[in-house]
């Protein structure tokens, strides 16, 4: 009987000892990996859906990024030839600026509908006045038959980034129509 059949010895090779699969941490990795995905999905939507049913205070919180990249744009346009454009893209940083922050139609601005949303926001004259001065001065510069020179845009450009960082300040980084309740 043990001579035609021979017995079967395992081998050492084969026989694995280590720890189990489903005790490994590969394992609970792929078992946390859902769930984990599951409620990241989860805020992603939910911050997603707060912030389409919030739109103004999303661009009253975004409007000094946009301001600065416009005006980053307009100091490109720092050139005797390009005062025009140089200008325009000034007066639209600070009319945007003040569209996405006041909750308004930045085409829609005129100076004196500023200078009202402003002091009912409670932003001081000094402000209001500087922000008055760079809006005209760009209004001024696209009528202008002579051009400015290249000092007195540096020195809008300038002027036009401190009334941004007042404004900041004055506004207090709050959305239009908002109190504090």
């Amino acid at each position: 009987f043990g001579r035609d059949v021979r017995y079967i010895k395992p081998v050492a090779a084969l026989s694995d000892r280590s720890t189990p699969f489903h005790r490994s941490a590969l394992f609970i990795a792929l078992l946390v990996a859902p769930v984990a995905a599951n409620m990241g999905l989860l805020v992603y939507v939910r911050r997603r859906e707060h912030n389409f049913m919030n739109a103004g205070a999303v661009r009253g919180r975004r409007a000094p990024g946009f301001a600065r990249r416009r005006l980053r744009q307009a100091r490109h346009l720092l050139h005797p030839g390009k005062s025009r454009e140089f200008h325009a893209e000034v007066a639209h940083a600070v009319s945007g600026y003040l569209g996405d922050k006041l909750g308004v139609s930045a085409s829609g601005l005129t100076h004196g509908m500023i200078q009202e949303l402003l002091a009912a926001r409670g932003v001081d004259e000094a402000t209001r006045t500087d922000v008055a001065r760079c809006l005209e001065r760009c209004d001024y510069a696209g009528f202008a038959p002579v051009a400015p020179g290249l000092a007195e845009m540096q020195q809008l450009a300038g002027a036009a980034e401190q009334a941004i960082a007042r404004l900041e300040r004055g506004l207090g980084g709050r959305k239009a129509g908002t109190r504090d309740e």
